[in-house]
């Protein structure tokens, strides 16, 4: 999914630029006029100047959200929708929103996943791709979120093992030194 570069005007006439995720150029259009803008100029620009590393925190959330809104009863692509609406306005968000749109073509979520691999890793991937064979995604969406909990657990646990002897270190440093 290419970045586009725009330049654009709102309703108060200010003129105003930015970095949008869009599928085309024509859907870049309509899609900053859901913001009130009206496009002037849009340009494709290299994706990796804007790609964010996000919190595992924040893709926990997406995924146990996202569990909860498929086990509740809503098709995939809908839930997708209404977990974008409840993200903030983001470039998260709008890989969401993209992958929803993937799904209403006809890809699986395990596919539309692997087009971000600098979001998702291959291990998220694999368990979503099996929570699709199963048929039992929001099942499979919950294990994997209880899964990215349990690293979350042990990265906070070593960085707290690995914290007090560094600091100890330093310490007799300072004072002998």
């Amino acid at each position: 999914m290419p970045y586009y570069k725009w330049c654009g005007v709102n309703m108060n006439a200010q003129i105003l630029s930015g970095v949008s995720f869009a599928r085309s150029h024509n859907e870049l259009g309509p899609m900053l006029f859901g913001r009130d803008i009206s496009l002037i100029s849009g340009k494709q620009t290299n994706a990796w100047r804007y790609r964010r590393a996000y919190s595992l925190a924040s893709i926990i959330t997406m995924f146990r959200q996202l569990a909860s809104l498929v086990q509740s009863g809503l098709q995939l692509p809908h839930a997708l929708r209404t977990l974008a609406k409840r993200l903030p306005r983001s470039h998260l968000q709008e890989i969401v929103y993209a992958i929803s749109a993937d799904i209403d073509e006809g890809f699986s979520l395990s596919q539309s996943l692997e087009q971000y691999t600098w979001l998702f890793s291959p291990i998220m991937i694999n368990m979503v791709r099996v929570a699709e064979q199963t048929g039992n995604i929001g099942v499979g969406l919950d294990a994997l979120s209880n899964y990215l909990e349990s690293v979350q657990h042990f990265r906070r646990r070593m960085t707290g093992v690995l914290l007090l002897p560094t600091l100890t270190l330093c310490f007799f440093l300072f004072i002998a030194g």
